[in-house]
């Protein structure tokens, strides 16, 4: 099913208009906003690590900023550069719990201090699994996909942080976010509640 939303949000005093491609069961609750804090199970104690599948190609981009509860292009992750005509499988970066979690949204963009622009367009895929222990070697076949959005030229404000809300909660050990090539990211944030 293929439907696009377009939602007018408020964000200090600034009105922007978000537009994403939804194929999924992901429905958008916010554009901009703030890092969660309080029920952000990225941030809490049972998460064990943030991941990815990328070589620690930018020393200021690592993984440990995917979910340090800061924004701006200092505090952000990029993904490693591949070629259009890779055949490796889409780019990921994740987090992984100590025990299983119910998941109903998240959340993430790539510069909510709206600065930058850009490595924010294509489809981003969000999956989860329930393996036993996680982590980025975990094989594609234990990954189910719960929706895919895709930000293109047309998608106003791709930059900013997006919330969506999932469906239907999922059980989850981990997340991942599949991403397209040198995509960065603030910070991802996975929530309970829709």
């Amino acid at each position: 099913m293929k439907i696009t939303y377009t939602i007018i949000i408020a964000l200090i005093g600034v009105a922007f208009t978000a537009a994403a491609e939804d194929t999924s069961a992901l429905t958008l609750v916010e554009t901009g906003g703030v890092i969660g804090t309080d029920d952000n199970l990225a941030r809490t104690q049972g998460v064990v690590i943030a991941w990815d599948d990328a070589s620690e190609t930018y020393p200021i981009h690592t993984i440990t900023h995917l979910n340090d509860g800061k924004d701006g292009d200092n505090y952000s992750w990029l993904g490693a550069s591949r070629p259009p005509s890779s055949i490796a499988p889409s780019q990921f970066a994740g987090v992984a719990f100590k025990s299983p979690v119910t998941v109903g949204g998240i959340a993430w963009g790539r510069d909510n201090q709206d600065k930058l622009n850009d490595r924010c367009l294509g489809t981003y895929t969000v999956q989860y699994t329930t393996a036993a222990t996680p982590g980025k070697d975990t094989p594609d076949t234990e990954w189910k996909t719960v929706g895919a959005i895709t930000y293109d030229e047309a998608t106003k404000t791709p930059h900013l942080r997006h919330r969506y809300r999932l469906s239907e909660p999922v059980t989850a050990t981990a997340i991942r976010l599949l991403v397209p090539s040198e995509t960065c990211i603030d910070e991802i944030e996975i929530y309970p509640n829709h």
